[in-house]
This record gives structure tokens, C-alpha cells and sequence, in this order.
């Protein structure tokens, strides 16, 4: 196979280069700032979040509950019917197990 001889780069070749890293490094540096300037506002919004959880727990309120209830409340009108759904079904396998256990017919029990 023959050797191949490298291209040679000139002077304009090589500013061509240096122009479009810098271009391409400038909107590099523009997406990480943009993207540092959202993580700060998130991290701000953390803490007000967090403050008002403590709110809840000062009130005497269980900050679990409250979470689930904030989660329950963001639910579109499908979402609510799926978790009911799931609740149901999970309910009929308890149900089962429970009569497995009553009648000591549990798996596992020595």
C-alpha cells in the first residue's frame, strides 16, 4: 500500500480552522452558561420548596402526606384513573394473600 503523503495546510487553512473552533467553542460556552443559569434557578427553587415543607411540618402537618397529595393533585384525569386501577389490583392480591395466610397455606413458613 502506498504511503500517503499528509495535506498541506496553509496559512488560510489554518485560520479557517481557528475561526470555526472558536464559533463552535463560543456556542459551546453560551449552552453550558444557559445551562449552569437553569441548574441555579432550580437549586433556588429547591430551597423555597424546602422551606415550605418545613412550613408544613411546623403546622403539624405529615410532610409525606402533603407530598403525596401535591402528586395526587398534579395527576391529569387518566393518571388518577390508572393509580385507582393499580389500587384495586392490588387490593384483590392482598385480599389473596391474606386468605392464603389464614388458612396457613403461605409459602416459605416453616
Amino acid at each position: 500500500m502506498p504511503k500517503k503523503t499528509p495535506m498541506k495546510e496553509t496559512a488560510a487553512d489554518q485560520a479557517v480552522t481557528r475561526a470555526a473552533l472558536e464559533n463552535s467553542g463560543g456556542t459551546l460556552l453560551a449552552h453550558v452558561e444557559g445551562i449552569e443559569e437553569v441548574l441555579a434557578r432550580v437549586a433556588d427553587l429547591k430551597e423555597q420548596l424546602s422551606v415550605k415543607y418545613a412550613g408544613v411540618a411546623t403546622d403539624g402537618y405529615d410532610k409525606k402526606a402533603v407530598k403525596a397529595l401535591v402528586r395526587r393533585r398534579a395527576m391529569t384525569a387518566d393518571q388518577v384513573k390508572v393509580q385507582g386501577e393499580l389500587s384495586l389490583v392490588v387490593a384483590v392480591y392482598e385480599s389473596a394473600l391474606l386468605s392464603l395466610e389464614i388458612r396457613g397455606l403461605v409459602y416459605g413458613e416453616d
